[in-house]
Order: C-alpha cells, then sequence, then structure tokens
C-alpha cells in the first residue's frame, strides 16, 4: 500500500522521529481522494542495520513493492516481521559466539523470505520441500540447513513462480 505523506521529517512534525527508513511502525491512514493519507505513526522497532543482514530486507521489501499494486490482504507483514525477529535472535546468538553468517546461509534466509513471499502472494503452491518453513513466520537454524541441502530446487522454484509473475 502506498501512502501519501508530506512533510513527516520536517523539525515541526510530530511523525519525524518515527518516519524513517528500515523501521518496523503500526501506521493509520485514511483514503483521500488521490489515495491514502498518514494520519498516525507508532514505532514497533528499528531495524537491526546488521550490515549482513540489512540487504537481504531491503530486497524482500523491493520484491513486494514490484508484486502488490494496490492494497493486499494477506500476511506480507507477518512474514516479514516474523523472518525479522527470528533473525535477530540468531544474530545476538551469534554474536555471544563471536559467529556471522556464511554466504550460503545469507542466500538461504533470503530464499526462506521470497518463497514466503511467493506463496503468500499465491505464487507457489504447496511443495513437501518448502511446506516445513511456510507454516511459521520465524526461521530457524534447521530451516536455514534445509534450505542450503535443497539451494537448486529451490532457487528453480523461486525463478519458475517470478516468470509466472511476469517479474522475470
Amino acid at each position: 500500500m502506498y501512502v501519501n505523506v508530506q512533510g513527516a521529517r520536517k523539525e515541526v512534525s510530530k511523525h519525524r522521529f518515527v518516519a524513517q527508513p528500515y523501521t518496523f511502525a503500526r501506521i493509520t491512514c485514511v483514503e483521500g481522494k488521490v489515495g491514502w493519507r498518514l494520519t498516525g505513526i507508532a514505532e514497533i522497532e528499528k531495524i537491526n542495520t546488521n550490515f549482513q543482514v540489512l540487504p537481504l530486507f531491503v530486497r524482500a521489501g523491493q520484491l513486494i513493492n514490484k508484486m502488490v499494486h494496490g492494497e493486499e490482504k494477506g500476511s506480507l507483514y507477518s512474514a516479514l516481521y516474523g523472518a525479522y525477529t527470528s533473525i535477530s535472535l540468531i544474530i545476538g546468538i551469534r554474536k555471544e559466539k563471536n559467529k556471522v553468517f556464511t554466504e550460503d546461509e545469507l542466500g538461504a534466509i533470503e530464499r526462506i523470505i521470497v518463497v514466503r513471499i511467493l506463496h503468500r502472494l499465491g505464487y507457489i503452491g504447496q511443495s513437501s520441500l518448502i511446506e516445513p518453513f511456510l507454516e511459521l513466520d520465524e526461521i530457524m537454524q534447521q530451516t536455514i540447513e534445509h534450505v542450503i541441502l535443497h539451494k537448486k530446487t529451490i532457487t528453480s522454484i523461486i525463478n519458475t513462480s517470478l516468470r509466472a509473475s511476469g517479474l522475470s
């Protein structure tokens, strides 16, 4: 959904501290003559700017913007927020052990997010290979390992879905 927001970052705006990039927020809107207008905003959480993971969520947001035109009645928000919160927990555990994500793990996380988005938009049906990580919004280490093992097949499923949507 696109919302018309004017002057939200001006010094006099009451929304300026919340209307920042990479922030999960609860917003209230009203439908105007030309589109939706922001009437209220409350920060839920700022996205952890972990430089390994932030690009994954930026690309996920870009994918949603390309695929969703107008209003979407679905659970895309819970898919992204669930992925974000669980990845944040994994990052916290790994920081204690001085570990970072490998390139394979980052690729697996991105595939999980993309499959969930495509599934919730109706471009991917049920499959025994991807079913284990479609039910929950969270991402667990076992899910990441499962996706790494089946990288080629899952990538093929994603590419087929993107071609079907006309984006590829």
